[in-house]
């Protein structure tokens, strides 16, 4: 399965390379206050530790959250409960109902459903409006706020009231929370070329990837294309397991602390594939740079797509007693050529955008049905309608944004053809114009990047083995 991520945000890891956690006892001991001793303790820490040199004069402010305030922006002080949060995506796994959810408009919604988790067998959908947990109404809350009440104990009960488009009552569904296991990994073999998907590097990746290369070993698949396209990154020792997958014997990267450095190195002496092509774009970063300048360098294959974010540093988890906790930025890593990632990122070996240059994504509103759309009407929405219609391949000729007459054919056409027989816009219909939208868009024909790479691949054979004749 192919993924689109980029138009929807889901709820997840920041963009990081983490390192072990280490629990302290230091400050955090006496309370859950922003005492002196907390305080002082912390700037102890940042002190000796941060990559870049600091005074005490440096770190002003009266709590926390305060004094990381006065570092870069990978370096974070969490609260408790954001704490928990943050461990759960760093572990891919936690106790809750299984869905992604995601804000739009001020408003939470269920974003998508992981397969056979509480939520999907309890009959929750996408697109389905958040608008009570348990007694607490969800009004001007943010998604991480709805999440982290929606999360708790397993087998513990959490109750949602729901609000769907097409349907005139609200709903109410009573869920009982399980142990969710995040899978960042998604495979399959194209036209004999394996393909492996990396979401995030989370404690689950290496796993999850040794399982799918075995099967690929065990179909004798030779090349590979390995998509971190939009991964924000994850765990270091996550992303160089997987990296000893795929590059030679030597250095995968370099790690430079403040007083020492450190080497990751692979220890494969025989490729498990021939050939490797990494789908990297702008949301590629951190982890997934490592993974995309260590092919790179190594000459073990070569980066399809657009430059990568450009976050080279690393950062140490600390958790505290008082149930908190906080990331530190300690270092920075440099690819096996000795090339800096920080600021700059990884170039392509091959500059290739995502889509059709006339599917205009950039330009693209978002779409939340939640009224029926009449003839003759003007707004944003019938704009978003309209947008999606021209790139499932039917011509508008009204004005931007107006409902009219062409607009109208578009969607009769669109009913006939895919089996609707809705007399107005409703919002059912437009929730379907837009599930057809994402198909096309993220089908495997129209994402030329996963195009370029495999016709690359096919050709290097093609090009084997005429150099054997």
């Amino acid at each position: 399965m192919i993924k689109f991520s980029s138009l929807r945000h889901k709820t997840s890891l920041v963009i990081a390379v983490v390192m072990v956690m280490v629990f302290l006892t230091t400050a955090s001991a006496y309370g859950d206050d922003y005492n002196e001793y907390l305080l002082e303790g912390l700037k102890d820490i940042i002190i000796d530790k941060y990559v870049d040199h600091l005074d005490y004069e440096d770190l002003e402010g009266e709590t926390p959250k305060d004094l990381f305030e006065n570092l870069d922006s990978h370096s974070e002080y969490y609260t408790k409960e954001e704490f928990e949060s943050f461990i759960e995506d760093i572990t891919g796994e936690f106790a809750g109902i299984g869905a992604y959810i995601e804000e739009r408009d001020k408003k939470v919604y269920i974003a998508d459903v992981i397969s056979g988790a509480p939520a999907e067998k309890a009959g929750l959908k996408a697109g389905d409006e958040i608008l009570k947990v348990d007694d607490t109404l969800t009004r001007g809350m943010s998604s991480s706020e709805v999440a982290s009440i929606i999360r708790g104990p397993e087998d513990t009960e959490v109750t949602i009231r729901i609000r769907r488009a097409g349907v005139k009552n609200l709903l109410k569904f009573t869920i009982t929370r399980g142990i969710i296991e995040s899978n960042p990994i998604e495979w399959d073999i194209i036209d004999g070329i394996g393909y492996i998907s990396i979401e995030v590097f989370n404690e689950k990746a290496d796993d999850y990837f040794k399982k799918a290369v075995d099967i690929m070993e065990e179909k004798e698949i030779e090349k590979v294309i390995i998509d971190v396209r939009n991964n924000p990154g994850g765990s270091i020792d996550e992303v160089v397991n997987i990296c000893r997958y795929l590059v030679p014997r030597g250095p995968v990267v370099f790690i430079e602390f403040k007083g020492h450095n450190l080497t990751y190195s692979s220890f494969l002496d025989e490729p498990v594939f021939d050939d490797i092509v990494v789908l990297a774009n702008e949301g590629s970063a951190s982890a997934s740079e490592i993974l995309a300048a260590a092919v790179q360098d190594t000459k073990a294959g070569v980066v399809v797509g657009k430059q990568t974010y450009g976050k080279g540093s690393v950062q140490r988890v600390y958790g505290l007693f008082n149930g908190g906790g906080y990331k530190l930025t300690e270092a920075r890593y440099l690819s096996p050529n000795k090339t800096t990632i920080d600021g700059v990122g990884v170039t392509p070996n091959f500059d290739v955008d995502r889509l059709p240059e006339e599917f205009k994504i950039d330009d693209l509103l978002g779409l939340i049905p939640t009224k029926t759309i009449n003839k003759g009407d003007k707004s944003d929405d019938v704009l978003a309608i309209q947008q999606r219609l021209q790139i499932i391949g039917y011509e508008i000729s009204d004005e931007d944004g107006v409902y009219g007459e062409a607009t109208q054919e578009a969607i009769d056409t669109f009913k006939k053809e895919y089996g609707f027989t809705h007399q107005e816009l409703t919002p059912e219909l437009q929730y379907s114009i837009d599930f057809v939208f994402r198909l096309i868009v993220s089908s495997e024909e129209n994402d030329l990047q996963l195009q370029f790479a495999l016709d690359y691949l096919k050709n290097e054979e093609v090009e084997a083995e005429a150099s054997n004749q």
